[in-house]
């Protein structure tokens, strides 16, 4: 993606977040519950590039393009929303809710997945560095940090239940649902097999207005 439609979605993404700050203290004010002076803050901290290249060293990796740009525009994770937990970038190469942390080894090898697996145990071997199917799953289990290489943890849900951003591979950039041992590329709303991180961001924003301005379409029945 060029720099330029990378400045325009950011902004798109900064117009919505101003949207729906409006929203949020309307929604407060209905409920009765905003006072004078209230302000709704849902954008977070910014990192400079700095902050960013220091990361990229200590760990000896690349950050997608559009994800650097997001954390320097917009803000490293969000506490805030409904729905997934935006990682901070401090946090990316931890799984969530557990103690597994990737490896600057993990970090620069390929992500081995090009389509939809539901069960790591179901992956077609021609694709492992393994070949005997009828050993498939003990080598899944004895291996199974070769799932996580070339990707990092963006966003949380519920234990065992993430987003992931690849960074390596035919898919980098892209970014994939993971939960019980499935592995699962986002497809756009409007039909795209494969969503890129910042298109990603510009869905959940939306959906994030979109479901504000239904709870103040609720609360004005309600005072009906």
């Amino acid at each position: 993606m060029k720099n330029e439609e990378i400045y325009k979605k950011i902004a798109y993404i900064k117009k919505l977040d101003e949207e729906f700050k409006e929203l949020v203290i309307k929604k407060a004010k209905l409920s009765g519950y905003f006072k004078k002076g209230d302000k709704s803050n849902s954008l977070v901290k910014t990192l400079s590039k700095q902050e960013i290249e220091s990361f990229e060293n200590e760990h000896d990796f690349i950050l997608p393009l559009e994800y650097k740009m997001y954390l320097k525009n917009i803000g490293d994770g969000d506490t805030t929303i409904s729905g997934p937990q935006l990682i901070l970038l401090k946090n990316i190469l931890k799984k969530p809710s557990t103690k597994f942390i990737l490896t600057k080894e993990m970090l620069n090898q390929d992500f081995i997945f090009t389509e939809e697996v539901n069960k790591v145990s179901e992956f077609p071997s021609e694709n492992l560095p393994y070949r005997d199917k009828t050993d498939l799953r003990k080598f899944c289990k004895e291996n199974h940090l070769y799932f996580y290489h070339g990707m990092i943890f963006i966003g949380k849900y519920m234990s065992d239940c993430y987003d992931i951003l690849v960074i390596t591979g035919p898919e980098k950039g892209n970014v994939w649902y993971c939960y019980d041992g499935a592995f699962i590329p986002y497809k756009s709303k409007d039909g795209k097999p494969r969503v890129n991180f910042l298109d990603w961001m510009v869905e959940f924003w939306e959906e994030r207005v979109f479901k504000y301005q239904e709870k103040i379409i609720l609360l004005k029945k309600s005072k009906d």
